[in-house]
């Protein structure tokens, strides 16, 4: 893949990440899908289904390897809550309280947001850069 065909579907993916974790995740999704229940593993699994399917739409993706590849990591990302223990290692989670919802900090939230979608990105980016499924 020439470099200008990579920045070109890298954009697209992301383009897809940004629509499915910002616009088409409902509010129940991101409230529960880091819930340890079976009740936050359902809307975890149906987030990432619709994550997953929306990033696929944009370089009309249809393998199955992409598909997984886009859809394990997002789901071990977002059901571990994987931001939010970088957070905790690195000292961050000092801007949050024990509810990830409740600030100690303004700015506590953004930084958690921010980690969470760097994770994602990366992970996409790893994706296609050394997987190369796309």
């Amino acid at each position: 893949m020439s470099a200008e065909d990579f920045v070109f579907t890298l954009i697209n993916i992301w383009f897809g990440h940004f629509l499915a974790d910002f616009f088409l995740q409902t509010t129940e999704m991101a409230d529960n899908k880091f819930v340890q229940t079976r009740n936050g593993t359902y809307w975890c699994t149906i987030h990432v289904i619709v994550y997953t399917l929306t990033i696929m739409l944009f370089p009309e993706q249809k393998d199955v390897v992409a598909f997984l590849g886009i859809f394990i990591p997002h789901w071990i990302i977002d059901r571990y809550s994987l931001a939010y223990k970088w957070m905790k290692i690195t000292g961050g989670s000092a801007m949050l309280s024990g509810n990830k919802e409740v600030a100690s900090h303004p700015f506590g939230p953004v930084v958690y947001v921010v980690m969470d979608q760097m994770l994602h990105l990366f992970s996409l980016y790893l994706l296609l850069r050394y997987i190369s499924v796309f």
